[in-house]
């Protein structure tokens, strides 16, 4: 079925079929309105004249089992909130989001087309981007589990994870003067403090960092955190803070270093100084090298 609803739309729509919009939807004006996307229903903005206008007391939710679908033309524009368990496409020229998102589901974005977040709280468990969307990221925080795609940060917060969990970044990151990358930490176990795998290279080109310590967590000499593993190559380092610089005291004084793990992780650390894992590593090849020596000998 197709919807043209220009007037102002207060109330709740159950869609438990295939529903195209083509022009626009008016709703949170004179009470909430609700539009609720059932198991296994479709939801399709199409061209750029679609779009959820309103306010805050307007909210599209996407059930598991459920998705809404751009199609055709241009950019279409979703201002309501949405709580996502299920999945957001965008098949064809762009989708702007400026409201808060939810949720547990994934948002996907074929080949050359573009993604613009401009929400307050963008919170999502998988991001997929081809090689060929554009991502445009200016909300102010970006919460992901599994991004899949590269990632060029030029503003806002980005907070990896669910606050907090163990993350993965498929692709490449990158940082701006003005982005922030931001770690929380509630525990000294990885998943209890924010943990990102970066599958590509790093560049932080003076990015900020910022810690959040959540739960009255209390930071403890003789601690490591290792917050962001690199398996490509790892340039630059976060704004004024050099190797082994102070980023603050919280409880205890809490250092940086971009020499943990293999020598190419980024990890908070807390006095005394950690020996990195690489160099127990190279310790036992040279002692074992010595060994092997002392045996030839005799």
């Amino acid at each position: 079925k197709s919807l043209l609803i220009r007037s102002n739309f207060t109330g709740t729509i159950n869609n438990t079929g295939q529903s195209t919009l083509k022009e626009q939807m008016t709703g949170g004006y004179y009470g909430n309105s609700l539009w609720r996307n059932l198991a296994g229903s479709y939801l399709t903005l199409k061209d750029e004249s679609a779009y959820l206008t309103g306010t805050t007391s307007a909210t599209l939710v996407n059930e598991s089992g459920a998705e809404v679908k751009k199609a055709g033309a241009g950019v279409s524009s979703i201002e309501w909130d949405i709580v996502n368990g299920g999945n957001i496409r965008i098949e064809s020229g762009g989708l702007s989001i400026s409201g808060d998102v939810s949720g547990t589901g994934s948002i996907q974005a074929d080949a050359n087309t573009s993604l613009h977040i401009y929400s307050n709280e963008f919170q999502i468990h998988t991001l997929t981007l081809d090689p060929t969307a554009n991502l445009d990221f200016r909300g102010s925080r970006l919460e992901v589990t599994n991004f899949n795609g590269n990632f060029a940060q030029q503003s806002g917060t980005y907070s990896p994870g669910a606050s907090p969990a163990i993350s993965t970044l498929d692709g490449n990151y990158s940082m701006t003067n003005g982005s922030i990358f931001e770690v929380e930490l509630a525990g000294s176990i990885p998943g209890q403090f924010d943990q990102l795998t970066v599958t590509g290279n790093v560049d932080l080109v003076h990015g900020q960092l910022s810690v959040a310590l959540l739960n009255g967590f209390t930071v403890n000499n003789g601690q490591h955190f290792d917050f962001m593993i690199v398996d490509g190559i790892l340039n630059g380092t976060f704004l004024n803070l050099a190797e082994g610089a102070l980023v603050g005291n919280f409880g205890t004084d809490v250092f940086i270093t971009y020499r943990a793990g293999d020598g190419n992780d980024i990890a908070l650390y807390t006095a005394p100084v950690p020996v990195p894992p690489a160099f127990w590593l190279m310790t036992s090849s040279l002692l074992g090298l010595v060994s092997l020596s002392r045996r030839k000998r005799a």
